[in-house]
Formats: structure tokens, C-alpha cells, sequence
């Protein structure tokens, strides 16, 4: 989940992965690691990340969520909050986030 919602982030903030890497003095190689799902970054990491994307670190979750990551009895209850949660997250953030879809 993590992953997926680091490189929306990262695009929309139009960086690199190179460039993200340098802000929290990593390299390139762990930020694909950590976007493709290979690596799982610790809590602190996550904040560290975050604060270089200019973002809260349950944003990066949250871009990464899908369906998928639902339980089976809670998938009703997720399509009906996503769109509420997308937006209040999008007026709390001034549209300084993807729109989330």
C-alpha cells in the first residue's frame, strides 16, 4: 500500500525518484524498492518521506489503498466513504493533492 501511494505523491509533486532519494538521503534504488512493494519502510522513514513530499504520512497510505486492500464485508462501506473522505482530504489540503480517484 505504502508504495503506490508514494509514487502518486512523488508524481504529482513532479519529483523524481532520484530527487525524493536526495531529500531524505537515500538512493534512487530504495524509493523503487519501497514504490514497487519490495521493501516496507519503517514508521519513521514514513514520516521522513512524507515531510520531503510536503504531505501527512496517512495521505501516503491512503493514495495506496484500493478495493483490494478491503475486506470482503467492508467493500460496501468503503465505496460509499471514499468519495466523502476524497474530498474532505482534498479541501483540508487546499487541492495541494492529486485529486484522488
Amino acid at each position: 500500500m505504502i508504495g503506490k501511494g508514494l509514487s502518486t505523491i512523488r508524481r504529482f509533486r513532479n519529483m523524481t525518484q532520484s530527487d525524493l532519494a536526495k531529500k531524505i538521503n537515500s538512493t534512487q534504488e530504495y524509493i523503487s524498492k519501497i514504490e514497487a512493494e519490495i521493501h516496507t519502510p519503517q514508521k519513521d522513514m514514513i514520516k521522513k518521506i512524507a515531510d520531503a513530499l510536503d504531505v501527512s504520512p496517512i495521505l501516503i497510505v491512503w493514495f495506496g489503498v484500493t478495493e483490494k486492500d478491503i475486506a470482503n464485508d467492508k467493500v460496501e462501506l468503503y465505496r460509499t466513504l471514499k468519495p466523502t473522505i476524497d474530498k474532505l482530504l482534498n479541501s483540508l489540503f487546499n487541492g495541494k493533492i492529486p485529486t484522488l480517484k
